[in-house]
């Protein structure tokens, strides 16, 4: 165990040093997880407009406001942009609602036995969804079989490249002693 005062585990960090008292007693990792997690400028972090489509990534909590005062407008259309859709999505939402109650006016008015097709249909419909969802799943999990393949593929061909271009060295290399051994015979 090491018994640390105030000072800084992190030289290349300018964040403030933590208050630590002399009778405190502290590993180099508590130390550091302590750090990490509290004002570290180098902190991994993620632009608070990530779930509206800001695509900035490596950042970290120093690179947070010069990326927020950068990208302002690009956040605002973002921003924008999924206010728009939940209007829309909001608009559709009362549309349903109100095309729901003018049919639930409808069926109040209409004897029971009109009503037998309608939800053989409804049932028949649902099944429908829930085999339409399997597939769905079963679909998504053959994608990520998929990428995780393509990612494989992408990596043993750069190594294919890199082969390819030491033996093309090679074979300039051979070719050169070859034309300089047949032109001091």
């Amino acid at each position: 165990m090491y018994i640390y005062t105030n000072s800084h585990s992190l030289p290349r960090c300018h964040s403030p040093r933590l208050p630590l008292h002399l009778t405190d007693i502290y590993t180099p990792l508590q130390l550091l997880a302590a750090h990490q997690s509290g004002p570290c400028l180098k902190r991994p972090a993620s632009c608070p407009f990530a779930c509206f489509g800001c695509d900035a990534t490596r950042l970290t909590l120093g690179d947070l406001i010069p990326h927020a005062e950068a990208c302002a407008v690009t956040h605002l259309r973002l921003l924008g942009g999924a206010v728009f859709e939940h209007d829309r999505a909001l608009e559709r939402v009362r549309d349903d609602a109100a095309e729901a109650s003018r049919l639930a006016e409808d069926a109040a008015e209409r004897p029971l036995t009109e009503l037998a097709p309608v939800k053989g249909a409804q049932y028949e419909l649902g099944a429908r969804q829930k085999v339409l969802e399997k597939a769905h799943e079963k679909l998504l999990k053959e994608h990520k079989a998929l990428e995780k393949g393509h990612v494989a593929l992408q990596g043993e061909h750069g190594h294919l490249v890199r082969q390819f271009k030491a033996l093309q060295k090679e074979q300039v290399r051979i070719t050169q002693r070859t034309t300089q051994k047949a032109s001091t015979e």
